[in-house]
Order: structure tokens, then sequence, then C-alpha cells
């Protein structure tokens, strides 16, 4: 069984460590340059083009794009301590427990850098590279991709430090998470995460869900877990459209529309419900 790993230091405001920094220095340019123009080409695990329309992506502020560089490559440094493989574009990683561990090749997403509640914060994620031909990076139909996601803190004298972490969600199949292409989204205003489909086909049957990847506290969660597609119906496919006001508990409702063969039959507005720390959809829908 895959399991997840949140890693967090033990103090919210702990400074980025620089462990992992004695690692060869030869990789940072490849790095730096994947960070800010992903270079990741895994493509998403449903058996259609995604159809979820999204607003325009938050605007990045004024950090200068050398410092959200350094700041982003510190983090990873710190977070995949096996290294930088320069030839596939991607941080080694492995994850799960003994004879279930698998490596996996997380490539850096393009960074978001926006202001919340007054601070500056930068959001970092990676997602496992599916187009590595290469034998340690081979799975079978069953196992998931992942997706890693951190939150960085840039306090007013420009030091970072990491509020919110996870690695090891895992999402899709065959070692696809359906995540590369991830779209970085405000979720409220002043919460911002990434919106994303994946799912598998088999035998023909596609079964896949939405994922709204945000932080909750010092983890990041999947708040959203909303199907797109369905085993018992082919014909009906959930598309999402993100709120941009009428914002409750400082995050904006979305809404879920049901379509059949491409017309919209019904539709409804879904809203974020702390306690139970997701987007609610009435299962009647």
């Amino acid at each position: 069984m895959i399991s997840r790993f949140v890693c967090v230091p033990s103090a919210l405001t702990l400074i980025l460590a620089l462990a992992g920094c004695n690692q060869p220095t030869a990789q940072p340019s490849a790095t730096a340059t994947r960070v800010a123009h992903s270079t990741a080409t895994a493509t998403a695990t449903t058996a259609s083009t995604p159809t979820t329309p999204v607003p325009p992506p938050p605007a990045t502020t004024s950090l200068a794009s050398a410092r959200l560089t350094g700041i982003v490559d510190r983090v990873l440094r710190a977070q995949y301590s096996d290294g930088f493989d320069a030839a596939h574009g991607c941080w080694k990683a492995q994850y799960g427990d003994g004879d279930d561990a698998l490596p996996y090749c997380m490539r850096p997403l393009p960074a978001g850098a926006v202001m919340e509640n007054g601070d500056q914060v930068i959001y970092i994620a990676t997602a496992s590279a599916s187009d590595v031909e290469a034998d340690a990076y081979r799975y079978g139909a069953t196992d998931p991709g992942m997706f890693d996601a951190f939150r960085v803190l840039v306090a007013a004298d420009g030091t970072p430090s990491l509020t919110s972490s996870i690695r090891g969600m895992d999402f899709g199949s065959a070692g696809d998470c359906g995540c590369a292409n991830a779209d970085f989204v405000q979720l409220g205003p002043n919460v911002h995460g990434w919106v994303f489909s994946s799912g598998s086909t088999q035998q023909g049957i596609t079964t896949a869900t939405h994922a709204l990847v945000a932080p909750l506290g010092r983890t990041f969660v999947d708040v959203g877990n909303i199907p797109q597609y369905v085993e018992g119906d082919q014909d009906i496919e959930y598309r999402l459209t993100l709120g941009s006001e009428n914002a409750s508990d400082g995050w904006f409702p979305i809404t879920v529309s049901k379509y059949r063969n491409d017309r919209r039959i019904a539709s409804q507005v879904a809203r974020f419900d702390r306690s139970a720390k997701r987007y609610v959809v009435r299962q009647s829908f």
C-alpha cells in the first residue's frame, strides 16, 4: 500500500534548513529553469481532454525571479535528499513501505508567488514523471502517481519558512498522477492551491475525480475529490467552475455541473465544509 508522508518542521516558523545543500552544485541551473518553466510532459490518466474551466491563475507578486528561484531550489534540495536526476529533469524520491516502496522522479511545476493576509507566500509543487524511459521508473497499472506540495512564507526581512507541506499524495494510475499540468488557482481571498483531474481507464471504463489540493494547517489536503467520470454511467461527466467571490469561511464556492453527452442537465453550488475539510456535494446529485 502506498503511504502518504507529511514533511513539516516541528515549528511552523522554522527557517528552511539547507540540509541537502551539500549535494553537488552542478545541478542548480537546470533545476531553476524547470522551476520557472515546467517542462512536464506526463499526460492525465483520464480518457478525455480536461474540461474543467478555471479562472485566470493568481497574479504573481513582485518577488524577484532570481529570489523566487533560489527559495524554490533550497526547498527542493532540502526535501529530496536523493538529489536531482539531470537526465530526466526531476528530483529522485521513493514512496511506500518495505517491499512495496517504489522510486519516483518528481518534476517541478511552475511556482506561484502570491500575497495572503498581506504576506508574501510561495507555493511549490512537484508531480511524478510518467514519461521517463528508464527501468527504475516503470509502473504497473495499479501503481499511482505522486504529488508533493509545499507552502513557504517569506517574512518582511526576506526570511523564508515552510508552513505547510506534504509528500506522496497518490493520484491516478500507472505512475501518472494526472497532475503534471495542474492549474494553480485561488480558492479563497487568502488561500491558493492546485486543481486537476486524475483516474484510470480499465477495460474501456473510465473513472476519474477532480482534485483540489490546498493547505490546511501544516499539511495539504485534497478538498475536492469530486467525481468527473463514474463507472456506472460513462455518458455522464461532472465539470467544475471555481468561484471568485462570495467566500464562505474563507473559501470561494464552486459550481459542479452534470453533463450527459456534452449537454448540461443539472448543477449545484458546493461550499467548503471546514469540519469535513472538503467541498461537500450532495450524494443525490
